[in-house]
């Protein structure tokens, strides 16, 4: 007990991945049930002005819809987050080569990211000199700052297929 406190006071729980996949989850529940409820809406409403529509088509057609909603947005949620992914890695590459190409403009690049944070130039030029020779950690500040990523694993393309598809 005392130890689930103490997670609990120091926001730990805020830290894990439970909710790495929210999104997909719930973007495809309020689209299955909007997109199905509109067709039972519509096929209902045609059976009774009169349309020759049995319930059984009404039903059919419904969970037909939810079956190729569900398909077709978990296609695209996985070929959404494989390309998200593939555009991140390419960015990172790029971050790699201007490392290793154009330092200069990397370090003025950090500079000006401690110094919006209110860094003197002292500590800032303490942070440069550390990191021009550590290249994977100035990989790490650039993917930070500049592209607004950890460099860590982002959704698993799979993973966010399936949490769409359910």
């Amino acid at each position: 007990m005392k130890e689930e406190l103490k997670r609990k006071l120091h926001g730990e729980e805020l830290h894990g991945k439970q909710g790495r996949y929210l999104r997909s989850t719930i973007f495809g529940w309020q689209d299955g049930i909007v997109s199905a409820m509109a067709l039972l809406a519509g096929l209902t409403g045609a059976a009774l002005k009169g349309a020759a529509i049995s319930n059984f088509v009404i039903i059919l057609s419904t969970v037909a819809e939810i079956f190729a909603g569900s398909i077709s947005m978990s296609l695209g949620t996985y070929i959404g987050t494989k390309s998200q992914i593939e555009v991140y890695k390419a960015d990172i590459e790029r971050e790699r080569i201007e490392i290793e190409e154009e330092p200069e403009k990397e370090k003025a690049e950090i500079r000006e990211f401690y110094a919006k944070r209110g860094f003197t130039k002292k500590e800032i030029e303490m942070i440069v000199n550390r990191l021009k020779n550590n290249k994977e950690a100035m990989l790490d500040v650039m993917i930070k700052e500049e592209l607004g990523g950890t460099g860590g694993e982002g959704e698993n393309p799979v993973t966010s297929a399936f949490y769409m598809l359910v």
